[in-house]
C-alpha cells in the first residue's frame, strides 16, 4: 500500500513492481506550506507561488503527483488512472478522522495491516 507516486516512481525504477489499481481511492493532496519564519522570507513565499503556478504543478505531475489546478487536470489524464470512485477526504470527515481512523499508531486500519506484514511506522 503505497502513495500513487511512490509506487509509479518505483515501478519507473527497476520496472519490478507489481501495481494493482483499486477501483475504490481516497484522494490525498499533500499542500506546501509556509512557517510562521517563511512567511517574511521572500525566497520561501517565492517558492511556495512557484509550486502553485502551472510551471511548479507540471513538475509535480511530471513526478507522479496530481495537480490541484483545474488548468493542467487534462494534461495528467494520460499520467494517472481515474479511479472509478475517487473519494474527498472531507467526504470521510476531514483529516482529522481520517488520520485517527486509518493511521492511527496503534488503532489505525492501515497500521493494522502494515503491522500484520511485519512492516512498522
Amino acid at each position: 500500500m503505497a502513495h500513487e507516486a511512490d509506487a509509479d516512481h518505483a515501478n519507473t525504477v527497476d520496472g519490478q513492481v507489481q501495481i494493482v489499481k483499486p477501483q475504490r481511492s481516497v484522494l490525498i493532496h499533500n499542500p506546501p506550506a509556509l512557517t510562521s519564519t517563511g512567511l517574511t522570507n521572500p525566497a520561501a513565499v517565492a517558492l511556495y507561488v512557484y509550486l502553485y503556478s502551472d510551471a511548479g504543478q507540471t513538475i509535480w505531475v511530471y513526478n507522479h503527483f496530481r495537480t490541484s489546478l483545474l488548468s493542467l487536470q487534462s494534461a495528467q489524464k494520460d499520467v494517472f488512472d481515474a479511479p472509478k470512485n475517487l473519494t474527498l477526504e472531507s467526504k470521510l470527515g476531514g483529516w482529522t478522522t481520517v488520520t485517527n481512523t486509518f493511521f492511527a499508531p496503534t488503532r489505525g486500519i492501515v497500521t493494522k495491516i502494515e503491522s500484520a506484514h511485519g512492516f512498522t511506522s
